[in-house]
């Protein structure tokens, strides 16, 4: 009954099968087949006028499509020549900042070979990255390491540079640091004595922030002539130092107050 409903039976109400070609006819079936017939030459045209409204809109959407990737061609191509631009001008900042950099690193050397050479008898150096530094001597990376040179005096003066062990020498290697002194063939060596005898302190710097509580590590040394190491220099520098191989517990000078701002301060003094 159904199917003959929907499929077959004349007497109910359908719309015409073109009318989503925009026939608005709607009748009994039997009125529909007979439009049907009449109107055949029209509802080619509609669909056909359909057929071409459908043509045009996808014509348009293309042009738009088209219109839409060009402007985003150019977009793009515009925002590539801007990432050029930045990049050269990039490259020229950080060549122009080389250009400034050399030569302030050139100053910064000289000054740091007239300070050495101006200290007169107290030199203090500055270990910066001092975790890297200890991390390289634990790991055996690079187990000493020498300050910059300086001058006990302006004129005559012995020249010399420290050097410390972080990780320690000998039976001090994982529980103490070693702190040494090394004479280097200097620009007055002819006018002084030989060997070295002097007395001098070496200390590594507390940095808390009350003076009143800073407990510098410190330790006094009287150069002994008869060692190999407190005679004139012949090579750069003597091969062989003088100092602490026990300077102090690598636990206490790893406390805060010592490589503050991971920087440690290491100061000679020369005092008689």
């Amino acid at each position: 009954m159904e199917y003959h409903l929907e499929q077959l039976c004349l007497n109910v109400t359908i719309k015409c099968p073109l009318h989503t070609f925009g026939c608005p006819f709607e009748g009994l079936r039997s009125d529909v087949n007979k439009h049907i017939m009449e109107q055949l030459s029209s509802h080619v045209n509609n669909c056909l006028k359909f057929h071409h409204l459908q043509e045009d809109q996808e014509e348009r959407l293309t042009q738009q499509q088209q219109s839409e990737l060009e402007e985003l061609k150019n977009r793009v191509t515009q925002l590539s020549n801007e990432v050029l631009c930045l990049e050269r001008q990039l490259k020229a900042t950080e060549e122009a900042h080389m250009r400034l950099e050399t030569p302030l690193r050139e100053q910064e050397i000289m000054l740091r070979k007239q300070a050495g050479r101006f200290c007169d008898g107290t030199y203090t150096w500055r270990i910066e990255k001092f975790g890297d530094c200890y991390q390289d001597a634990f790991s055996g990376t690079s187990t000493k390491k020498y300050s910059p040179p300086f001058y006990t005096s302006l004129y005559p003066g012995y020249k010399l540079c420290m050097r410390i062990n972080m990780n320690g020498v000998d039976d001090g290697v994982g529980t103490h640091m070693a702190l040494f002194i090394h004479l280097m063939r200097g620009d007055h060596d002819d006018f002084l004595q030989w060997p070295f005898a002097k007395k001098f302190r070496l200390s590594i710097l507390d940095r808390s922030e009350d003076e009143g509580e800073h407990r510098d590590i410190s330790k006094t040394l009287v150069a002994e002539p008869k060692l190999q190491a407190c005679q004139r220099p012949v090579a750069p520098h003597n091969y062989y130092g003088f100092g602490y191989p026990k300077f102090a517990p690598i636990e206490l000078i790893c406390q805060p107050q010592y490589p503050k701002n991971d920087t440690l301060l290491v100061k000679f003094e020369m005092i008689g």
